[in-house]
């Protein structure tokens, strides 16, 4: 059997650039995620799209699923991206605009000895089962394994201490 990766903060990440691009631009987030085609609605939800891909590698249908708009439509927007960048002013600067305020909003990083005491200390522990748990922040990458039983209680924990800090979540299964 093949182990299946799941990540859920890629979702996450997603969220949250939308999220800051709704507080930029000002437009609400019904009008980004819905059918709308105006060019300066279109504009932010490709920059949206493109930080989320280019940027940050979020899978397609992760961005999709969040943006409400289908995988070729994504990759439509990733194969786009440089000729708009140059050519298209408007979205360039949009482009640059929420690229920039997402940058100036980033949460520190942790290394592995830091992790492991945060786990330690909201008593986090690691029990033999089949679920891995792999908390990357930074270069730095711990993992440790679960059992089904404790899987959603120990996500939930695991949110709740690092949600001051730049982390990604992976669970293989």
């Amino acid at each position: 059997m093949r182990n299946k990766t799941l990540s859920l903060t890629n979702t996450k990440l997603v969220k949250t650039i939308l999220d800051k691009a709704v507080e930029v631009f000002d437009i609400p987030l019904l009008a980004l995620k819905g059918t709308a085609r105006h060019s300066h609605i279109q504009r932010i939800r490709m920059a949206v799209s493109n930080i989320a891909r280019v940027e940050k590698g979020v899978h397609y249908t992760t961005i999709g699923n969040v943006i409400n708009r289908d995988r070729s439509s994504i990759y439509h927007y990733e194969r786009q991206h440089a000729s708009w960048y140059i050519s298209w002013k408007p979205y360039q600067r949009a482009y640059d605009l929420l690229y920039k305020s997402l940058s100036e909003s980033t949460k520190p990083t942790l290394n592995k000895c830091q992790i492991k005491r945060l786990l330690k200390e909201n008593e986090i522990k690691p029990v033999d089962g089949t679920v891995n748990i792999i908390i990357n922040s930074g270069t730095t990458c711990h993992s440790f394994t679960t059992d089904l039983q404790n899987f959603t209680a120990d996500i939930e924990n695991i949110n709740k201490v690092f949600v001051e800090f730049d982390i990604d979540i992976d669970i293989q299964i």
